[in-house]
C-alpha cells in the first residue's frame, strides 16, 4: 500500500483545484487518467445536483469541468444514494438519469467514470491491462453492505490497481455503535479499525478508519497490497476540499477515471 501525497495539485482555473496523483507506481497503466477535482465554495459552483444547489450552478460547474477535459465523452453523473448499485456505462449509460447508482464501470475509451464525495471514500479502480476502469462512492453504509466487493466482481479478474482518494480520516470520523455493529461489532474482523472515543451524551463513541476498512476489503478479495494507493488528504482537515462533517457543506468533490 502506498500513499498519495499532496503532490501535483494545480488550478484548472482560479475557482477550481485539480489533483492528479502519480498512480503508475502501483500498477496503473500509462493510458489511465485519474483526477480529483473541487471548486472553491466561494465560487458558488457545485458539481452535485442532489444537495440543494441551484440547477444553474450545477450546470455551470459541470460544463466548466467537462470543458477542462475536451477529449472525453460527456461525464455520466450518478444519482448517489448510498446503494451498492453499479452501472455499466457501455450498455446502460442512459440509466444514470433514471435510477440510483453509487458506482460505474466501463471498457470504452474516453468514457469517464465519476463519483461525488465530501468525506466518503472515492475508489478508482483500473485493470492493469488498461482496458477497464471503475469509480465507486463508498460511505460507511455502502462499505458495510459490500459495494467494494461488488465493484471488483465487475472485472474479469483481480489484476487491478486501486486509488482511494481524499476522504475523512479516522481522527475526525466519530461514529456510534450502529456503525461499529454494521461491520460486525467488537468481535468482528474490522474491530481494529475502531478506536474507543469515550462516552458522549450517554452513547459510546468510536473513531472509524474507513480507508483502512476499504484496504482490508480489497486485500480480502485478492487485490495485491502493493496495488492499493491511498491519498493522505483528510477532507475534514484540508479546507480546500469539501467536508460534510466539518460544516455540512452542500458542495462535493469529483473523482474521475478513464482510459485513452
Amino acid at each position: 500500500m502506498c500513499t498519495v501525497s499532496n503532490q501535483k495539485i494545480s488550478a484548472v482555473s482560479s475557482q477550481c483545484i485539480l489533483q492528479t496523483p502519480d498512480t503508475h507506481q502501483v500498477g496503473f497503466p500509462q493510458n489511465v487518467r485519474v483526477h480529483f477535482v473541487t471548486f472553491a465554495e466561494a465560487s458558488g459552483l457545485n458539481l452535485a445536483g442532489h444537495t440543494g444547489a441551484a440547477a444553474e450552478q450545477v450546470q455551470e460547474a459541470r460544463a466548466h469541468l467537462q470543458a477542462s477535459f475536451p477529449k472525453v465523452h460527456p461525464i455520466a453523473w450518478l444519482t448517489q444514494q448510498h446503494t451498492i448499485n453499479i452501472v455499466n456505462l457501455d450498455a446502460d449509460k442512459h440509466l444514470v438519469d433514471e435510477a440510483a447508482f453509487d458506482a460505474s464501470t466501463t471498457t470504452c475509451k474516453k468514457e469517464v467514470c465519476a463519483v461525488l464525495t465530501a468525506d466518503c471514500l472515492p475508489l478508482l479502480i483500473s485493470h492493469k491491462d488498461g482496458a477497464q476502469v471503475a469509480a465507486v462512492h463508498a460511505g460507511w453504509r455502502g462499505l458495510a453492505d459490500g459495494i467494494v466487493e461488488k465493484a471488483l466482481a465487475a472485472f474479469s479478474d483481480l489484476n487491478v490497481a486501486v486509488v482511494i482518494g481524499p476522504s475523512i480520516k479516522q481522527a475526525m470520523f466519530e461514529v456510534g455503535d450502529d456503525v461499529l455493529n454494521a461491520f460486525g461489532g467488537q468481535q468482528g474482523r474490522y474491530a481494529s479499525f475502531f478506536v474507543d472515543n469515550g462516552i458522549k451524551d450517554g452513547q459510546q463513541k468510536w473513531l472509524a478508519d474507513l480507508p483502512g476498512i476499504a484496504q482490508l476489503k480489497l486485500e480480502e478479495q485478492g487485490v495485491n497490497q502493493e496495488s492499493i494507493y491511498v491519498s493522505d488528504i483528510c477532507t475534514y482537515q484540508a479546507e480546500d476540499w469539501p467536508s460534510y462533517r466539518r460544516n455540512k457543506t452542500p458542495f462535493r468533490m469529483a473523482s474521475l477515471i478513464w482510459f485513452d
